[in-house]
């Protein structure tokens, strides 16, 4: 896997049992193009067949350059891990589409329907022809793997589980796990459910139940479990698409019957000769009814996601640029010490440091110190301005021997009350976001708190999971492998930092979700959320006394 050129994450697309997709960037891009980023979840990235699967999907889909399949730009691993980069789509899944139609109480237009079907036959045909003589089978043909675009564009993506029949020496991907079925249950053709190898044909059955359920307007093998749909598919007839839309044209009628046949032989041969079929059906029907645009039909159904998203992206937009300039203001004075003496990655320790010398003095710091561990001292002694000077043990030790040392339980809360008016201080890293124009209150904090919390930490990934006008709930993915200091330090961070934007009463408690640590917080808003942030004292304590927790 080769190096990557590093991304960052602006907004999660979506979420699966091995990896998430996020709208990103490339840092080094200028023109900021948004891309799409597959990573696996931490538990997956040292996974054996967790990263063959990644760079399998990358070489299937990046071998194939066809309008209707979802364009791959890179496989690579970076300081997140592995990732597949992919191009971005601004639309729909066919299964959102399908899913808002049916909530509206609609049919999807039968120039629609067939459109969209047109439009997969012919991005599978480039997926079966386009390999350079390797036979491939896409095996996971469903509507949550068509991305519709707002352009009326449409892509085939998710290549995971993809497979060369005739695996080369180059391309040795085609092994799979004997007995194991992979796909979706309610789109798998007789013979994946046989366990028998499949063909190209295979996908043009799961095409088959696409194109019905999108005309039917409900799924077509969807039983109670995945049992009842197998069964289904292995023993009931084809249905007859006309017992439920009386203005299916006979084409149609006739190529279902084909494509869900039990038997691979009497399906079409080819995708080629689906996506011809369906082109002529479609082009009868817009001579009839007059065309109908598939950008307009699938936006009508999304506007106010589409605007909605927009603007998420565009705020992450703002505080990337924020970020990168705090990159260079803050990262450039590793190159200057004597102008600067913290770097953005030094700030928590610098805060805790200070914290430190505010409240018990230098002779009790020094007391501190001394009652570190050898390796600890040695890093204290070294520039703070280091990027690698941010290190958990560090943070760890210097709380715990100061909490024996001074009978303060507490000192981890107060140390993260302490970062935050750090943070929020005269030079320190918010000042920077507000500089970009950044809204000031709770949602914009959270926010920002999250690429803080990225700059400072090496270790888990803060998630804003949700907001409100009076309470959040924020999940740092694998953040109980923190020491309880840490955890603490947080809270105590996140108390303090809410304050400082005009919110009283805050309350904040931990929980344990998986390997994941979430902070529940809660909190009264006299200023509806747009009050202006409190500029705090310089390094000082936030007037808590020594061995007493802020309420």
């Amino acid at each position: 896997m080769a190096p990557g050129r590093g991304y960052r994450h602006l907004l999660e697309l979506a979420r699966g049992g091995v990896g998430t997709v996020h709208v990103a960037i490339r840092r080094d891009d200028p023109a900021r193009q948004l891309v799409a980023v597959k990573r696996l979840h931490a538990e997956h990235r040292d996974d054996p067949r967790a990263r063959r699967t990644l760079v399998a999907e990358a070489e299937l889909a990046g071998g194939v350059s066809h309008p209707n399949v979802l364009r791959v730009l890179e496989c690579g691993e970076d300081g997140d891990g592995p990732f597949l980069a992919m191009e971005y789509v601004e639309g729909c899944s066919l299964a959102q589409l399908i899913s808002q139609v049916a909530r509206a109480d609609e049919e999807i237009p039968l120039q629609i329907a067939i459109g969209v079907a047109r439009q997969i036959a012919a991005g599978l045909h480039a997926i079966h022809d386009q390999m350079g003589g390797l036979l491939v089978v896409h095996r996971d043909v469903s509507p949550q793997n068509v991305l519709i675009g707002y352009d009326g564009r449409v892509r085939v993506a998710d290549f995971g589980i993809a497979k060369p029949l005739n695996p080369s020496e180059d391309n040795p991907h085609g092994e799979t796990s004997t007995g194991l079925l992979k796909g979706k249950i309610a789109y798998m053709a007789p013979e994946q459910l046989r366990f028998e190898t499949p063909d190209r044909r295979a996908d043009l059955f799961a095409l088959g139940v696409i194109l019905w359920e999108m005309l039917a307007g409900r799924r077509l093998y969807h039983g109670h479990d995945g049992a009842e749909g197998a069964r289904r598919i292995l023993h009931e007839p084809p249905p007859d698409i006309g017992d439920e839309r009386e203005d299916a044209p006979p084409e149609v009628v006739q190529l279902l019957f084909e494509l869900l046949s039990k038997v691979p032989a009497t399906r079409p041969a080819t995708a080629a000769i689906v996506a011809d079929r369906l082109r002529v059906c479609g082009e009868l029907l817009a001579q009839e009814e007059g065309p109908i645009d598939l950008g307009d039909y699938t936006r009508s159904f999304f506007e106010r996601e589409r605007a909605g998203r927009r603007e998420l992206i565009e705020r992450a937009l703002e505080r990337s640029r924020a970020l990168d300039v705090a990159e260079q203001e803050f990262g450039a004075a590793a190159d200057a010490p004597r102008r600067r003496d913290w770097h953005v990655k030094g700030a928590a320790i610098k805060a805790s440091v200070e914290y430190l010398r505010a409240v018990y003095g230098e002779a009790g710091y020094a007391k501190v110190v001394a009652g570190c561990p050898p390796k600890v001292r040695a890093s204290l002694e070294g520039a703070i301005l280091l990027s690698t000077w941010y290190d958990g043990e560090v943070m760890v030790a210097l709380t715990e021997v100061a909490q024996a040392l001074f009978d303060a339980p507490d000192l981890a809360f107060q140390v993260g009350e302490a970062s935050a008016d750090f943070a929020f201080g005269d030079g320190g890293p918010y000042e920077v976001f507000r500089r970009q124009g950044i809204r000031e209150g709770v949602p914009p904090l959270l926010d920002a708190s999250g690429e803080i919390y990225r700059l400072y930490y090496d270790v888990g990934t803060w998630i804003v999971e949700e907001v409100t006008d009076t309470a959040a709930v924020i999940r740092i993915d694998d953040g109980l492998v923190f020491p309880r200091p840490i955890a603490d330090r947080i809270v105590g961070y996140l108390r303090r930092a809410l304050a400082l934007v005009g919110c009283e009463d805050v309350v904040v408690s931990t929980l344990k979700d998986g390997e994941d640590l979430l902070l529940s917080t809660r909190w009264r808003d006299p200023g509806g959320g747009r009050g202006r942030i409190s500029r705090p004292p310089s390094l000082t304590p936030t007037g808590i006394t020594t061995g007493q927790r802020k309420r």
